[in-house]
């Protein structure tokens, strides 16, 4: 069994916000290494942990590999959308996806002018269409034991872009009347289509008495033994928490949950590993909750925001703000109360670059944190 993580591994609101986001790569870089995706302005020699969907990439965001940009996925990773922008000169804008590495990506994947998307044994898997420049350069290659699959595709007509030198599994599934059905490699669509397990939700709620509870949801599953649900205290280091039994084979939808009666303080993180019968694992996204009952809500609008202000809205007094880039280097601001007790307005003193940014509150000595996109 394998994952495809369909929907946003989604977390609570009570830490990291689920809105999604753009992530352009802001040099070349490994994926997850949040100096690949921050502002353009610097990196600290010591990147803050990488959590999916807050620093790097996660399961609800689009991503985008800028012009003449080489990125490296090492890790298992779940997106919404995937573009390769087109490179200048003689030049390539690429995405690596390492031996045994798998990209889901819930949507569609575009490849512009000069680009190509390079499987070194890695999987790429896509439940929308593929988009490639015709005549342009474009490659999708691999190695063997690479595999990708694309669920439905739009110019070219047929898969003309992808490298046929090398033998590697590979399906395009084309509903263009020039090319009906699905054009496959090496590999059988059929067989290609029928990898995933869907796992459509996975999220961490904290509860009175500073309990945890998990719960997750897959759409269907195939020769699933087990679920390992392992938690952190930093988003790094895991340790093995409970095992619940997978349904095997079906064809219908499951839901499990688990409780932590004793989660780290201040943030847990958690991810499942999923074991098959045949003892082959894959590892999801890591979602993350900050613990005990004392937490005060913070909603932002607009999020998108044009950079020039945006509205907090909080249940209690706050006692500090805070803005960061995703490498925690503080912005200027000034937060502003309104006439309406529990808003304020953060005016950005100069307009940050386009590209995600963390809001911080303080209130009742407790901190809460939801991301901000600036487009």
């Amino acid at each position: 069994m394998r994952f495809l993580i369909h929907a946003l591994l989604l977390g609570t609101a009570v830490n990291f916000s689920v809105h999604a986001a753009v992530f352009t790569s802001a040099r070349s870089g490994f994926w997850t290494n949040p100096c690949t995706w921050a502002s353009p302005g610097g990196c600290p020699g010591s990147p803050p942990t990488a959590v999916a969907g807050v620093n790097i990439p996660g399961p609800n965001d689009e991503v985008r590999i800028a012009q003449n940009h080489a990125v490296t996925l090492t890790a298992n990773a779940n997106i919404r959308s995937l573009t390769l922008l087109e490179a200048s000169g003689s030049n390539f804008t690429s995405l690596t996806v390492n031996n045994g590495v798998r990209l889901n990506i819930n949507g569609n994947i575009s490849l512009e002018r000069r680009t190509t998307l390079n499987l070194q044994g890695g999987t790429v898997y896509a439940t929308g269409s593929i988009t490639a420049a015709n005549n342009g350069n474009v490659t999708l290659s691999g190695t063997s034991g690479s595999r990708f699959f694309a669920a439905g595709c739009s110019n070219p007509a047929n898969a003309n872009f992808i490298d046929r030198s090398t033998r590697f599994d590979w399906c395009v599934a084309c509903g263009n009347p020039n090319n009906p059905g699905a054009e496959g490699g090496p590999g059988d669509c059929a067989a290609l289509q029928a990898l995933p397990v869907e796992l459509l939700r996975f999220q961490a709620e904290s509860r009175p008495g500073g309990r945890v509870h998990l719960r997750w949801h897959t759409a269907w599953e195939r020769n699933n033994a087990h679920f390992d649900l392992e938690r952190s205290a930093d988003g790094q280091t895991f340790s093995f928490l409970v095992r619940i039994a997978g349904q095997g084979t079906t064809s219908a939808g499951q839901a499990y949950e688990a409780w932590d009666n004793d989660p780290p303080p201040s943030v847990a993180y958690y991810r499942l590993v999923q074991v098959d019968r045949d003892g082959h694992s894959e590892t999801s996204g890591i979602v993350a909750v900050r613990t005990g009952s004392d937490r005060t809500p913070l909603q932002l609008h607009p999020n998108p925001t044009d950079g020039s202000t945006v509205e907090i809205s909080l249940s209690a007094a706050p006692q500090d703000f805070r803005v960061t880039d995703l490498l925690g280097r503080r912005l200027p601001i000034v937060a502003l109360p309104s006439e309406e007790p529990g808003r304020y307005t953060i005016r950005f003193l100069q307009p940050p670059p386009s590209g995600v940014y963390v809001i911080s509150a303080q209130a009742n000595d407790q901190w809460t944190t939801q991301r901000l996109s600036v487009r």
